[in-house]
């Protein structure tokens, strides 16, 4: 029995001293980095949650969330670092479902009807400067497909970024149509 204690200890150590390390296991910063991450995104998916209109259908998601990113902390806490990271990343999940569907049903909604404005208003007039703003939408319309077949996740941040860039598109757009019936309105 202490022979075989003697050769692991001596494996250890021989690993230790060639620098190798078992690729499971973390650094400290990396998991304190994946824990932050967590607690603000399980933030963000709970006021995310809410904005949706079926924000009842998320509540495990965001429970989840909060719940994993506490254990996460705690978990960092007690130096436990893989278990720490696991949390953290299980929290992280259920976050991006909250954002995922969010992106789906606000974001890429919005881009595609403003695409649509752009196109109708393009047979009108072909030199639209709005037709500057489809490369942005295709982008949008993009990331929703790659979301859609699960080919792609999104933060937080490129939620929040996509989604005024939608909004300010769209108001945009408004601006514009309503400028040109203004104008189009004439008395004699």
């Amino acid at each position: 029995m202490r022979i075989a204690q003697a050769i692991g200890g001596m494996a250890v150590l021989i690993a230790l001293m060639s620098g190798c390390q078992p690729s499971n296991l973390r650094t400290m910063t990396e998991t304190q980095a994946k824990v932050e991450e967590a607690k603000d995104e399980a933030e963000r998916a709970k006021s995310t949650a809410q904005m949706l209109e079926s924000s009842d259908q998320y509540a495990m998601d965001v429970q989840q969330a909060e719940v994993e990113a506490s254990a996460a902390e705690s978990k960092l806490k007690s130096k436990r670092l893989d278990d720490a990271y696991v949390s953290a990343m299980q929290s992280l999940s259920a976050s991006q479902r909250i954002f995922r569907q969010f992106y789906l049903e606000r974001v890429a909604k919005l881009a595609e009807q403003s695409k649509k404005a752009i196109e109708d208003e393009m047979q009108k007039d072909s030199d639209t400067p709005l037709k500057k703003m489809l490369p942005e939408l295709d982008r949008i319309l993009d990331v929703a497909n790659q979301l859609q077949t699960g080919q792609a996740e999104v933060s937080s941040n490129t939620m929040l970024a996509d989604l005024e860039t939608s909004t300010q598109t769209d108001a945009i757009i408004v601006g514009m149509t309503k400028a040109k019936i203004e104008s189009d309105v004439s008395f004699d």
